[in-house]
């Protein structure tokens, strides 16, 4: 099964997990991105993450004055890649606010979503851990 927007919590996935047999593998995006940036796979299912970013995609978190952080640190997600949206229909306004310089889109949720960006295990693949403010 597949859920968007959040990681779920952590006792749901091991209650459907009981019950089923089948994991729940959550995702993150958004319309702007057309719409998913992260995936939680079924490989590398880690419960409360909403996984690596899928193919052509890159992950930055950064703070709200635009600075890239390190992994393991707070900050807003901004992503990039070929299904993320050039910009909005006739708001030039919103567009140029939605984005950092080099095309980085800024998630115009970003009063409510932090991420910590860690390294996951031994590889380079990074995983984002959404929580609510």
């Amino acid at each position: 099964m597949n859920s968007s927007a959040d990681a779920a919590a952590a006792e749901v996935v091991r209650q459907w997990k009981e019950r089923t047999g089948l994991a729940i593998y959550e995702g993150y995006g958004m319309t702007e991105a057309a719409p998913t940036v992260t995936y939680n796979h079924y490989f590398r299912h880690v419960v409360g993450s909403v996984g690596t970013e899928v193919p052509g995609i890159e992950i930055q978190i950064r703070d709200k004055e635009g600075n890239q952080k390190k992994r393991g640190e707070e900050g807003e997600i901004c992503a990039r890649g070929p299904n993320i949206m050039k910009g909005y229909f006739n708001n030039p306004e919103a567009t140029a606010s939605a984005f950092w310089e080099g095309g980085w889109f800024d998630y115009p949720d970003k009063e409510r979503a932090l991420a910590a960006m860690e390294q996951a295990g031994t590889t380079e693949q990074r995983r984002c851990a959404l929580c609510k403010a």
